[in-house]
C-alpha cells in the first residue's frame, strides 16, 4: 500500500468507521503534498504550532468522538481498548504540535507518525468492531494496543 494511501484492505465493513478512515488517509496524503503550505505570518513560519497539525488534531478529535459514541451505543465489549488505542494517536498528534513539528519541513514525520498508527489501528481494532456489528453479536475482545511513537527520527 503507498504512503499515506486508503486501500480497500482497510475496510472494517462499518460504513461510519471507514468514512471517516478513508477522509483520515485522504487528509494525510493532501494536506502534507509538496507545495501545500500552512497558514503563514507573511510567508514566515513561527514554528508556534502547525496549522496542518492543529487541523489533523480537530479532525481526530472530531471523529474518534463519534466512533467512540458508536462503541459506547452498541454496547461493543472491547471499547474500552479500543478507546485507549485512540488516545493513544491523540496523545501522538498533539506531541508533534507541542514538538512544533511543521507541516512543510517535517511532513516525512507527521505523516509516517499517522499513518502507521492508523494503518495498525484498522487492522487491530477496526475490523474486530466492523465485524463485530456485522455478526450482532459478541466476538473475541481485542486485550493490547501497540505503542505508538512519535520520536521518529527528522
Amino acid at each position: 500500500m503507498p504512503d499515506g494511501c486508503w486501500s480497500s484492505d482497510l475496510t472494517s465493513g462499518a460504513r461510519q468507521v471507514d468514512a471517516a478512515n478513508e477522509s483520515l488517509f485522504f487528509l494525510i496524503s493532501h494536506l502534507f503534498k509538496p507545495g501545500v503550505e500552512c497558514k503563514r505570518h507573511g510567508g514566515y513560519c513561527p514554528h508556534d504550532g502547525c496549522g496542518k497539525v492543529s487541523a489533523v488534531l480537530r479532525f481526530v478529535t472530531r471523529n474518534i468522538t463519534a466512533e467512540n459514541r458508536l462503541m459506547t451505543e452498541t454496547g461493543y465489549p472491547a471499547a474500552a481498548v479500543h478507546h485507549r488505542a485512540h488516545e493513544e494517536l491523540l496523545a501522538a498528534v498533539r506531541d508533534l504540535f507541542e514538538r512544533c513539528l511543521c507541516g512543510d519541513e517535517d511532513d516525512d514525520v507527521i505523516r509516517a507518525v499517522i499513518t502507521a498508527w492508523a494503518t495498525d489501528h484498522v487492522q487491530r481494532h477496526d475490523k474486530p468492531l466492523g465485524a463485530w456489528l456485522a455478526a450482532g453479536q459478541d466476538m473475541p475482545s481485542v486485550t493490547s494496543t501497540t505503542a505508538l511513537s512519535t520520536t521518529a527520527t527528522m
